[in-house]
C-alpha cells in the first residue's frame, strides 16, 4: 500500500474515533436524562399504588439492567455511526476531498511501476524493475532516468537506460536495469522517472493499489 493511501487511511481512522467518542459521550447524556426523567415517572407510580414488597427482585434486578441495556445500544450506536464516517470519508468522492476515490493519485497513468529492487554496494548502486504500459497503445522510445540524490539532498547525477522490448506493447511488462558506480561516498538515495521518445517526462504509478 502506497503512503498516500497509508495517510488518507490513517485521517479517516482519527475521523471516525473522534466520532465514536463523541457520539458516545452524547447518546450516554442523552440516554442518562431520560433514564433519571423515567426513573422519578416509575418512583412516583410506585409512591402512588400501595404494594407489599416494593422492592421486589424482579424490579431491582429490572432497574440494574435498564442502564447497562442503555449503554450497550449507545456504544453499538457509536460504533455504527463511527464506521460510517470511516467508509464515507476513504471510499464516498467527496466535494474538496482526496480520498481513496476522488484523489488524482488513483486516476489512470500510462505507466505503472510493479517491481523495483536496488543493491546498494561499495561502489554505488544498481536498480533494477517492472514498469507496465496501462495505455492502450504501445510506448516507443522509452527509458528510465534514475536520478541518484547526494546526502545534501541535491540531484547528484542522472542514468537513463532503456526499457525493454521495445516498443512497450500495450497492457504489457516491460525491464530495465541500471547501475552506477560513482562517488559512492556522497550518494544518499535516487528517484525514478520514465521519459519518451522526445524525452518527455511520463507519468506513472508505483504499485498495485490504484487503478
Amino acid at each position: 500500500m502506497s503512503p498516500h493511501a497509508i495517510d488518507i487511511l490513517d485521517r479517516a481512522l482519527v475521523y471516525a474515533i473522534w466520532t465514536f467518542l463523541v457520539s458516545y459521550a452524547i447518546i450516554l447524556l442523552i440516554a442518562r436524562s431520560r433514564f433519571r426523567k423515567r426513573s422519578r415517572r416509575v418512583g412516583d407510580l410506585y409512591a402512588a399504588i400501595p404494594s407489599p414488597d416494593p422492592s421486589s427482585p424482579s424490579d431491582s434486578l429490572r432497574r440494574l439492567l435498564n442502564p447497562w441495556r442503555t449503554a450497550g445500544n449507545a456504544l453499538l450506536l457509536a460504533l455504527f455511526l463511527g464506521g460510517l464516517v470511516f467508509v464515507v470519508y476513504s471510499f464516498v468522492p467527496l466535494p474538496h476531498t482526496a480520498n481513496l476515490v476522488s484523489s488524482a493519485a488513483w486516476q489512470i497513468r500510462p505507466l505503472r511501476v510493479t517491481s523495483l529492487q536496488y543493491e546498494r554496494f561499495h561502489e554505488g548502486f544498481s536498480v533494477e524493475g517492472e514498469v507496465w504500459n496501462q495505455t492502450e497503445e504501445p510506448v516507443t522510445g522509452l527509458r528510465v532516468a534514475v536520478e541518484v540524490v547526494g546526502t545534501d539532498g541535491k540531484p547528484l547525477d542522472e542514468v537513463i537506460a532503456e526499457v525493454s522490448p521495445r516498443p512497450l506493447p500495450p497492457g504489457r511488462p516491460g525491464y530495465f536495469q541500471v547501475r552506477y558506480a560513482e562517488r559512492s561516498p556522497f550518494i544518499e538515495g535516487y528517484r525514478l522517472s520514465f521519459l519518451d521518445a522526445e524525452g518527455e517526462r511520463i507519468p506513472h504509478l508505483t504499485g498495485f493499489d490504484a487503478p
